[in-house]
């Protein structure tokens, strides 16, 4: 509005105690004058004595009793234009009265809600003027801040110009506060109309400094060699840059005194500053979130690729190559204990081997790497200056190290302090835990295969010891037994015969206990086929084979189990023949189906089993018979364990033996169970 006379305002509040910034910053702006009115009635007057211009600002048009007021003054001027901007927030834009012509909302700030009445002062009295130039110019650098579109020194430039050119200033500067220093990132010069980039050259000024600052204080508030380092000497104004709560930067205009409005002007630019600073921050953590995802990715195609490492050390290799090339660490080391010492089995490409440890005892006071080792905690050291640790090469100031559980320790070194944040500790654990789990496959897999070698050398010393018994040991055996009986059966009066009685009974013992080891010895806990079974069929296949005198056996169930039929029966011939050895040859054994829980039971009547002695009946060797070998009921063991049965010693109803097997998997029947 230069060269023109400035619009004459009228403000009209019902509040004689009323908020007057807005009308004071409309004052000071320049082109607009404003009169204050707290009655209609008195603005009615001053506008029938005609000494007021044409426009017209209503504070809060919003009450009944507006709309009268309102035609009385179109009755004075019908084309006298009405601005609408209440204080009141509550005020409902879709209840103003008619002869409203602009509402402007009280929720604006008050730099732009000043610039936007010029505006509409302007162009409502003289619809060919253009808005003001603050109100544009200020407009588009709020559009370029919130723009993602425009690049974050795009932006910073743009400000800084802007603002040099709506104050009377020699020079705007934006810094960045980084690690309690501000660094320059924009300077615009208005002599020399040139940018300034930032360098890496910083002013020391820790946050507190400036951090209880509200809006714009003078450059003569700020130390002097943060002031000197910042703009020189003179008058001049900053502004801190907030995010949040977070102090990010400051703004700096040198050059003039500066008036309130454009203190407040100066303000509103650190403010939309913010904004690009906060855009900046965004897109800084979204660029990190999809870099950490990639990094995260290549991590599990390491752990893919693990899979194909054979030995321990290919391991600790792939750790490192992973390490430099996905987690981009400057140097990496990966220890393994042998002998409780941390030896390196794999290093970054370019370290020296001056560079890290032989070997560090595991016990080792004063190393970071025994420490982490023994307890399991990851380590992180930013400054190695300030810790209690020896470090082999003074060079580095940040440390992190991650244990590889029992197997050693991970670390990575960095010459500048802070170098490693928790996302590289969090990386470089997945990492870590990636090649911990190969270590522990790979040594399962020793062991299994170790256990698999012991055992295919114990099945050859099986397979040979059976040869010697099948062969060596029972061809003489039968030869005495045959020459035996020929002696008994042609001398059966001769005074030897007693003699030659108890030797027949002494070669037949023999000739069981040799039974019983092949049969350990072949089929230990191994099942054929498994398949429906009948227990009382099996039970009377079992007697038939077993030599029982006058014993007698009563088979009381129709149970039918799946199992190898084979071991099954094998399995009662020696409970069968257990019974008779202990209870006598006119023991009476049962077989039956026990009443509470699936399973069946084989008793006797005979003289029972020590209470004490349960739990080891079925250990190798054991036996209260003269005649017994000690290993008819480990048989019996083997097949039970075979099955995934248990098998248990107790007390029959008449005082006997009886042997529970229980776990069995019963076949489904209509039958009822039996009862106790």
């Amino acid at each position: 509005m230069s060269g023109q006379e400035p619009v004459q305002a009228l403000y009209i509040t019902d509040e004689p105690a009323a908020d007057t910034q807005l009308p004071a910053l409309l004052t000071d702006y320049g082109p607009v004058n404003v009169t204050k009115s707290t009655t209609r009635t008195a603005a009615l007057d001053t506008l029938t004595a005609s000494s007021f211009d044409r426009v017209l600002l209503a504070a809060d048009p919003a009450d009944r009793d507006f709309s009268g007021f309102l035609e009385k003054v179109r009755d004075h001027d019908p084309a006298v234009p009405i601005i609408a901007a209440p204080e009141d927030t509550d005020v409902d834009p879709e209840g103003l009265p008619p002869g409203i012509t602009e509402y402007l909302p009280p929720s604006v700030d008050d730099l732009v809600r000043r610039d936007l009445l010029v505006q509409r002062i302007e162009t409502l009295t003289d619809p060919s003027a253009t808005p003001p130039t603050r109100y544009s110019a200020l407009s588009e650098l709020i559009s370029i801040a919130t723009d993602p579109s425009v690049s974050f020194d795009t932006a910073l430039q743009h400000a800084t110009e802007t603002l040099s050119q709506l104050l009377p200033v020699a020079f705007v500067s934006v810094f960045e506060y980084h690690d309690d220093g501000l660094r320059l990132r924009d300077r615009y010069d208005v002599a020399a109309t040139q940018h300034t980039a930032g360098g890496s050259t910083m002013v020391t000024c820790p946050t507190d400094t400036i951090a209880d600052f509200e809006g714009v204080v003078p450059l003569a508030a700020l130390p002097a060699t943060v002031r000197d380092s910042l703009a020189g000497d003179g008058p001049g104004v900053a502004a801190p840059i907030w995010i949040d709560d977070e102090l990010v930067g400051l703004l700096v205009g040198s050059g003039t005194s500066f008036s309130p409005a454009e203190e407040m002007l100066f303000e509103h630019g650190a403010d939309v500053l913010s904004w690009c600073f906060r855009r900046r921050s965004y897109a800084d953590r979204v660029s990190q979130i999809e870099e950490q995802n990639e990094k995260i990715r290549a991590l599990h195609q390491v752990a893919a690729d693990l899979d194909d490492a054979k030995t321990p050390d290919s391991v600790y290799e792939m750790i490192i190559d992973a390490a430099e090339s996905i987690l981009e660490f400057d140097v990496a080391i990966a220890d393994a204990v042998e002998d409780g010492v941390l030896i390196p089995k794999a290093v970054s490409s370019h370290l020296s081997e001056e560079q890290y440890y032989d070997e560090t005892p595991i016990d080792h006071d004063d190393s970071v790497a025994a420490a982490v080792y023994q307890s399991g905690e990851t380590s992180l050291v930013t400054n190695t200056n300030e810790a209690d640790a020896v470090r082999a090469d003074t060079r580095f100031l940040s440390l992190l190290t991650i244990s590889i559980g029992e197997y050693g320790v991970f670390q990575a070194a960095a010459e500048s302090v802070n170098a490693f944040d928790e996302t590289d500790l969090e990386l470089a654990e997945l990492l870590v835990t990636h090649g911990r789990d190969r270590l522990r496959q790979l040594e399962q897999t020793q062991q299994l295969e170790a256990y698999t070698d012991t055992l295919e050398r114990q099945n050859e010393r099986l397979d040979a010891f059976a040869s010697v018994v099948s062969h060596d040991l029972r061809n003489p055996l039968q030869v005495a037994i045959g020459n035996l009986q020929r002696i008994k059966t042609t001398a059966p009066d001769d005074p030897v015969a007693t003699a030659v009685d108890e030797l027949d009974k002494s070669l037949n013992r023999m000739e069981s206990l040799i039974d019983d080891l092949l049969t350990l010895a072949t089929e230990g806990e191994l099942v054929d086929s498994l398949e429906p079974t009948s227990i009382a069929q099996v039970a009377e296949d079992a007697w038939a084979t077993v030599p029982t005198a006058t014993a007698t056996l009563t088979v009381e169930t129709d149970l039918e189990v799946t199992a190898d039929g084979s071991r099954l029966q094998q399995l009662f011939e020696n409970l069968f023949v257990n019974a008779i050895d202990h209870g006598g040859p006119d023991v009476a054994i049962t077989v039956g189906e026990l009443p509470n829980q699936a399973g069946f039971f084989v008793a006797d009547d005979g003289p029972g089993i020590d209470p004490d002695a349960r739990d080891v009946v079925f250990e190798h060797g054991y036996t209260t018979s003269t005649e017994g070998t000690g290993v008819g009921l480990e048989i019996v063991a083997d097949i039970v364990a075979a099955h995934d049965w248990t098998i248990t010693a107790t007390e029959s109803h008449t005082g006997g033996a009886q042997f529970e097997i229980t776990g069995v998997d019963a076949m489904a029947t209509d039958r009822e169970p039996p009862s106790d």
